[in-house]
Formats: structure tokens, sequence, C-alpha cells
């Protein structure tokens, strides 16, 4: 493809911030919420979320729709003896340093050459309610699933730390006390540690308290 010149990028940056501002006007009088590239909302226990990205070199901006359950981040917190990020407000779970991630339900690349922002963002906004109207198949089943075949080794700690957490959710604590026990051994501390204590190692500790109440 041919490179923008750099009145082209420029005016790419500008057409970014006004499809953004459009995207937070018209999420005013949707069910959706709006905070930087992020469309969000809670849908039935849901955390969904549809980050849009403007290219800044090609013309065409990319919406990707993720998920994870609502659940899944509470427990993750106290954890890692974070409780406090409860009262967080919803976006947090799509901004925050200490979360579990979402995995992706779908994607589209739309051309934006010859369109006005405002006109995007009311296609962007019609995308994503069509994606969103039939999820009733998400669960904490699905989520682990989608999960386990995106850990490729006991390196993808981001993952095997929800994994874990979404073990202890479904009261699968051999399991998820096995796992921690193997990548303790290992010494991987799966992207957490709160003072010297490994995510794996927090885990344990959690699963333990569970089990003496």
């Amino acid at each position: 493809m041919k490179k923008l010149s750099k009145t082209e990028v420029q005016r790419r940056k500008e057409f970014s911030k006004d499809l953004q501002k459009e995207l937070k006007k018209i999420s005013r009088n949707s069910m959706w919420s709006h905070s930087r590239t992020i469309l969000f909302k809670n849908l039935s226990e849901n955390f969904l979320e549809a980050n849009v990205s403007t290219h800044p070199q090609h013309y065409y901006t990319l919406v990707e729709i993720k998920f994870k359950p609502m659940t899944l981040d509470p427990l993750f917190w106290d954890i890692v003896l974070t409780p406090e990020n409860k009262s967080q407000p919803l976006s947090f779970r799509a901004f925050g340093a200490w979360v579990s991630p979402s995995i992706t339900l779908g994607s589209v690349s739309l051309d934006d050459r010859d369109i006005q922002p405002q006109v995007l963002a009311h296609d962007i906004l019609n995308f994503v309610n069509k994606k969103t109207e039939q999820l009733s198949y998400l669960s904490m089943d699905y989520y682990l699933t989608q999960i386990e075949s995106m850990i490729k080794s006991d390196r993808d700690t981001n993952y095997l730390a929800s994994k874990i957490t979404a073990l202890i959710f479904q009261n699968k604590v051999s399991e998820a006390s096995d796992l921690c026990k193997k990548l303790i051994s290992k010494n991987y501390i799966c992207g957490f540690s709160i003072g010297n204590m490994t995510f794996p190692e927090l885990a344990i500790e959690h699963i333990e308290k569970l089990q003496k109440r």
C-alpha cells in the first residue's frame, strides 16, 4: 500500500479524534458507555467491550468486540488482595492494569476513506448492536475453553492467571491447585505478584482459605 503523506497522517489523527467524540455523543442515547477508544457495557452479567481503532497509515477503522464474565475480575481481585478494585467504575475492567483479559468475539475492518466521522460512528454502533444481539452461549465455561485454546505454553502468563481464576470460580480447586504447583516449580509468576508472593502462590493461599470455610 502507498504510504500516506505527513498531511494525510495528520488528517487521520484528527479523523480518529472526531470519530471518538461522535461515539461518545451517540453512546449517551444507547445501552453502551464510552471511554477513550472503547464502547462497553454489562450485558446479562457479561462485560462487553468494542475497541474502535482508526489505523494511522491506512484508510480503515478496526472494531473488535470482546467479552469476559462479570464475575471473573472480582474473584481475580480477591486472589491478588486488591478487593478495593470492585468499587472502580465499569471501564476499569477494560483499562485497569490488574484485570483479566477479555477474549475476542468478532471484528470488522471498515473502509473510512470517504465517510464522515458521525456517519461511521453510527455504522459502528449498528454493527456492535447487531453482533451482540444473540450471546446466550456466553458463560464461564465458554470463556475458559477459549482461554485454554490461547495458552500455547506455561509462559502465557496472563492467560494462565485467568485460567486459574476461572477454575477456582467453577470450584475445580484440585485442578487449579495442581496447575499452580506446576507453575511454582518452574518459577513462573503468571504476570502478577504481591510482595514476595507470585500469582500461583496467592491462588493456592486463596484456595486454602476457601477450604477452611
